[in-house]
């Protein structure tokens, strides 16, 4: 679990941005406290956070036309292989044994 640290100076759309370094763009965004949508402009300060209070994160998914390139690396070779962002891990493992001919139970992610 990637932990973010924040300035109580900084606000929520400060947050996003540092998500976003994580993939998730800021527009596909959305942060929530006690069942409130966070605005970006709000400073981290005015939601009187506790340690043991959770932000929740929902992210808009892309349409199901996007699709995401993924690196494979293996001794001796690499590629890439397009997934679509709804895609399992599952899937990503057909892929590379369909086209590199490794059996999937031998690809480690």
């Amino acid at each position: 679990m990637p932990e973010i640290e924040m300035s109580l100076l900084d606000t929520i759309l400060d947050l996003k941005q540092k998500i976003q370094e994580l993939d998730v763009e800021v527009y596909r965004q959305r942060l929530w406290h006690k069942d409130r949508m966070l605005r970006d402009n709000e400073l981290i300060h005015d939601q009187a956070f506790c340690a043991s209070k959770t932000l929740h994160l929902t992210v808009t998914p892309l349409s199901p036309q996007h699709t995401l390139s993924v690196k494979v690396k293996f001794v001796g070779s690499d590629g890439y292989v397009e997934v679509k962002e709804t895609d399992k891990v599952r899937d990503l493992c057909s892929k590379v044994e369909r086209q590199w001919g490794i059996p999937s139970e031998l690809i480690p992610l």
